[in-house]
């Protein structure tokens, strides 16, 4: 750096100032690199979760209080997510049913994630299902508190529910 420095030395002064400015930021440009590459590690939410849905709110009353668990399989690329679901339970005020695979509703599923340095990040999803009575849409608003773990709200077509919603990886043979 000092023999970079001392040749600057001999510029006129208007282009040592330019030089001294390109080199900083060369440095930069280099920090930021390997904190990027080495430090930060950024959530990979490629695999298998269990998703409750707790509707807090919805315009059909059987559904308030309800929760609904879901089980899905992300796929992780770069910045997009896709996947596939089912939904494999509902528990409500009266009643638990488990849903024997051949009843169980699918879910496709995309969304984006939103890295952030000095935060946890986010995670939207859109969850289109196919229902054993109609098709809805689901929209997911989530922050990836670890790799194994994320929460966050929901809004749902289905009697527009709305309420909280929670992601929980599960480990391959479990």
């Amino acid at each position: 750096m000092k023999l970079v420095v001392r040749k600057l030395k001999g510029l006129p002064s208007r282009l040592k100032g330019v030089g001294e400015n390109i080199i900083s930021a060369v440095l930069i440009a280099i920090i930021f690199g390997l904190w990027n590459d080495y430090f930060y590690k950024v959530d990979r939410l490629s695999g298998r979760w269990k998703v409750e849905f707790y509707v807090e709110n919805s315009e059909y009353n059987p559904y308030k209080g309800m929760t609904a668990t879901h089980e899905i399989f992300l796929i992780q690329n770069g910045l997009g997510i896709s996947g596939l679901g089912e939904k494999v339970a509902e528990e409500t005020n009266s009643e638990s049913i488990a849903y024997h695979p051949s009843k169980r509703s699918h879910s496709e599923i995309s969304g984006t994630i939103t890295y952030k340095f000095f935060s946890d990040n986010l995670v939207d999803l859109t969850l289109k299902e196919d229902g054993l009575i109609r098709k809805s849409s689901t929209f997911v608003h989530l922050v990836a508190e670890s790799s194994d773990s994320m929460s966050g709200t929901f809004f749902s077509t289905a009697a527009n529910s709305k309420g909280a919603v929670s992601f929980k990886r599960i480990q391959y043979g479990q």
